[in-house]
């Protein structure tokens, strides 16, 4: 895939060896550099032997070509093209139609979305009150142009998360990467493909996080109170970004953490009415999918699913050790995940730079948050790959390299025939993997101890 492309790019810099040991004490420095390889003589050789790196870039631009053409076929058809070759099944738009766009009509006619049921009597509006002023835009246009503006909206978005983890990845200096292979590696992931299929908006935290950290790195205190307030609205869009605490947290941004707990506040007391109709909605909605997943036990786990509480105990059926299965899911989940979350954390706590990993950081710790709800489609599942984009090296020990080959496997999105539950334990390993890969890129930013007078450093 090439988020290992994109590793093994990397162009020696000056910061070939552990930053930190720029800083030691070093009276005798030996430089060692790689024998030149000659170059072709011949027209014939200097053909066959192209620059990588344009190489890349222009079998990028491409694959960039083919895919807007693709998306635009598959909107004129309404139906994703190739959708019987992907992980996940093909119900173009449902999630946008069903589940967002109807409710929200019949809210801007004067109706209770919350009050709007299937012919099975669910509820169709499940998502917190701030979501239907987030699409309150829908009523200028019939549904099909709504889905249309969405659907290359949230392909925007997910460019603009590749630009941010490509302009990340610049500030760590991990090679000189084109931003052109870094938006293929995005745009035609299983996620971001799976959102824009069903055009759900778990990509819609992407630009507020791009939006919050920018503001923190403004001198003025309420530009901070700002971001805090921005990236309260993502929890309020999707539950599972309250996360984002965590990471504020971590990042040490007081004022923004105290910006984000006013603004969630203040967004959830601007509508109480509606909040009490949503987590009943809610119930009506969750309690009967983990019953029906209870009364299926040799239904084997969905290759497009990573829910981890939902799945726990389908993980260890037909094992030796299938007794771990009737421990509760969520608190496995939070057995497994939670000391994964604050030993990265910590580690970011402790960097006197964390400020050049707090994006790859949001982004992962969002997507950790998604493994835990008993609900969790792949296309929450987009954040993964942004954060990896950016912490991903050649430096990383050797199992993490084994992790992230792996994760490629559904990275890509044509379906493989891979066992659900064995794609699900490669993408918690992946999860962990980029936790590694950004641990790692934390300890490289502190300054290391002073060596012994004496020594010599070759690189």
């Amino acid at each position: 895939m090439l988020s290992l492309i994109i590793g093994a790019m990397n162009v020696p810099t000056d910061r070939a060896i552990h930053p930190g040991q720029q800083a030691r004490s070093t009276p005798v420095v030996t430089v060692s550099h790689p024998a030149r390889r000659p170059l072709p003589q011949t027209r014939l050789g200097a053909l066959l032997n192209p620059d990588p790196r344009r190489l890349l870039h222009a079998v990028s631009i491409v694959l960039l070509l083919l895919w807007c053409v693709w998306w635009g076929l598959s909107l004129a058809h309404h139906e994703l093209i190739g959708v019987r070759h992907v992980w996940f099944r093909g119900f173009f738009g449902v999630d946008f139609l069903r589940c967002i766009d109807q409710p929200t009509r019949v809210w801007l006619a004067g109706g209770d979305p919350y009050a709007v049921y299937d012919v099975n009597m669910k509820p169709l509006f499940v998502y917190p009150p701030p979501v239907l002023r987030m699409f309150a835009w829908c009523g200028w246009f019939t549904p099909r142009q709504a889905l249309a503006i969405w659907v290359a909206s949230l392909g925007l978005m997910a460019t603009a998360g590749a630009w941010a983890s490509w302009h990340a990845r610049k500030r760590l200096g991990l090679g000189d990467v084109p931003l052109s292979p870094v938006l293929v590696a995005v745009l035609f992931s299983t996620p971001v493909v799976y959102a824009m299929e069903r055009g759900n908006y778990d990509l819609v935290t992407v630009p507020l996080v791009i939006v919050g950290l920018a503001l923190m790195r403004t001198e003025t205190r309420w530009a901070h109170v700002a971001a805090g307030a921005a990236l309260s609205l993502a929890p309020w869009a999707k539950l599972y970004p309250g996360v984002l605490a965590v990471g504020l947290i971590a990042l040490r941004c007081w004022t923004s953490f105290a910006g984000f707990l006013l603004g969630a506040i203040l967004i959830g007391a601007s509508s109480l009415d509606e909040l009490q109709r949503f987590l009943v909605n809610q119930d009506q909605t969750v309690v009967p999918w983990v019953k029906l997943s209870q009364a299926f036990p040799k239904m084997p786990v969905y290759p497009a699913a990573h829910s981890l509480s939902a799945n726990w105990w389908r993980l260890w059926v037909h094992t030796p050790v299938a007794w771990l299965g009737r421990l509760d899911g969520r608190l496995a989940a939070i057995a497994i995940l939670g000391p994964l979350l604050c030993w990265v954390s910590y580690h970011l706590f402790r960097c006197p730079q964390r400020d050049r990993l707090a994006y790859p950081y949001l982004m992962w710790i969002l997507a950790l948050a998604t493994f835990v709800p008993p609900i969790a489609n792949d296309y929450s599942l987009g954040f993964l790959p942004l954060a990896a984009l950016v912490v991903s090296d050649r430096r990383d020990p050797f199992l993490v390299k084994l992790a992230m080959a792996a994760i490629c496997l559904w990275w890509q999105p044509l379906s493989l025939p891979i066992n659900g539950s064995v794609l699900l334990v490669i993408k918690l390993t992946g999860l962990a993997a980029v936790g590694v890969s950004l641990t790692e890129r934390c300890c490289e930013l502190r300054p290391a101890r002073l060596a012994p007078i004496g020594a010599q450093v070759v690189h």
